[in-house]
């Protein structure tokens, strides 16, 4: 991919992240918007589960969720999407890696395990490589 293919898409994706560590949202929010994405953010599962519910048409183009967040965890709220006919790719982001993890979040479909810390640069990327093979030709 060009460096700057990027910025040749005709709309800005949406970016739906779901993080309850404030520091870690806000870090992922800056540098996720610094590179072009239009980006939303819930604090934890629950209110990622509402943004499904509420949202119109036009959800998001990709999630990025924590797992273990109080309350409502992002497995649930990812689950719940799914249940609901979300195709959107989502990068599971966690600090934990095991066997029965990686296989949870393969079940999610469309989904990739990204252990702590993320990279932003590194996910600014990976996140249109994954857009652009989930694009629905013109």
């Amino acid at each position: 991919m060009r460096a700057d293919a990027r910025h040749d898409a005709p709309r800005r994706l949406r970016v739906a992240i779901a993080e309850d560590d404030d520091d870690q949202r806000w870090a992922l929010e800056l540098a996720l918007s610094s590179e072009g994405f239009e980006v939303v953010s819930f604090e934890d599962g629950a209110e990622l589960l509402d943004f499904f519910e509420l949202e119109g048409a036009r959800k998001a183009d990709v999630i990025i969720a924590d797992l273990n967040m109080p309350g409502r965890s992002g497995f649930e709220g990812l689950e719940h999407a799914r249940a609901r006919g979300l195709t959107a790719p989502i990068f599971v982001v966690t600090g934990e890696n095991s066997a029965e993890l990686r296989e949870r979040v393969a079940r999610l479909g469309n989904a990739l395990f990204l252990q702590k810390p993320i990279d932003a640069a590194r996910l600014a990327e990976a996140i249109y490589r994954v857009a652009s093979l989930n694009s629905e030709p013109a």
